[in-house]
């Protein structure tokens, strides 16, 4: 157990943890961009 000192995201590039970072990386995307827009 413990931190094998590797990104879970790069370990696991199709994994849920890189799924859950890819939509949070679009939904700001998305909101910056409605910010943009006001």
């Amino acid at each position: 157990s413990g931190d094998s000192g590797m990104p879970e995201v790069v370990g696991d590039p199709l994994g849920e943890v890189a799924r859950t970072f890819q939509e949070l990386g679009v939904c700001v995307v998305q909101q910056c961009a409605k910010i943009r827009q006001s």
